[in-house]
C-alpha cells in the first residue's frame, strides 16, 4: 500500500533519511527563495489524489518542499 508521511513526522523521516536539517528546517523561510523553495502545502493537498498510480503502489512518500505548483518528494 503506497502511504503518505503525515505532516507530523516529516521532519523526523527527512532527517533519518540524511537530508540537512539546515535545509529542512528552512524551508519556506528564505524569502530570496520565495516562490521556488516553499512549504509543502501543495503535496498534501494533490498527492492523496494520485496515490492509485501503478509507480506508488508500495511506496512511502515523504513531501520535501513546494515548487509553485509542482513540488519535491522522497520516495522509498
Amino acid at each position: 500500500m503506497t502511504s503518505i508521511i503525515p505532516k507530523e513526522n516529516r521532519v523526523k523521516e527527512l532527517l533519518n533519511f540524511g537530508i540537512s536539517e539546515v535545509f529542512v528546517r528552512n524551508i519556506g523561510n528564505i524569502p530570496e527563495l520565495k516562490y521556488r523553495i516553499e512549504d509543502v502545502e501543495g503535496a498534501y493537498f494533490y498527492l492523496p489524489t494520485i496515490l492509485n498510480y501503478k509507480i506508488l503502489n508500495g511506496k512511502r512518500i515523504v513531501p520535501i518542499f513546494d515548487c509553485g505548483e509542482s513540488f519535491t518528494v522522497l520516495i522509498t
